[in-house]
């Protein structure tokens, strides 16, 4: 129980700083916030990172006919392993892009 009551004291003590900035303004409260921005060839480094990762997945559509022949497989097989392929990509979308929000 003590412990409990040691949690909510740590709470309300945070409570009370949080409501202590915000009641100074805006302006005080997102000072202390460091605002940083990235440089126009990082900007451009990551929106190529991110085409070719989405890309990658498409790229291999146009050649289903030649890898069914150069692996034995059939059209139906080949196809099964590039959705595969997409929907093993929108699951890791899933999963790690709420990751960002941490």
């Amino acid at each position: 129980m003590d412990k409990t009551n040691e949690q909510l004291g740590v709470r309300t003590e945070a409570c009370s700083e949080i409501e202590t900035i915000t009641a100074q303004g805006e302006l005080n409260a997102t000072e202390s916030f460091s605002r940083t921005s990235m440089s126009r060839y990082m900007t451009l480094l990551f929106a190529t990172a991110c085409g070719l990762a989405v890309a990658n997945i498409y790229y291999t559509q146009p050649l289903l006919d030649s890898l069914a022949s150069e692996f034995g497989m059939s059209n139906s097989s080949i196809g099964i392993v590039i959705t595969i392929t997409q929907i093993c990509y929108a699951l890791g979308l899933f999963l790690l892009v709420p990751f960002g929000d941490l």
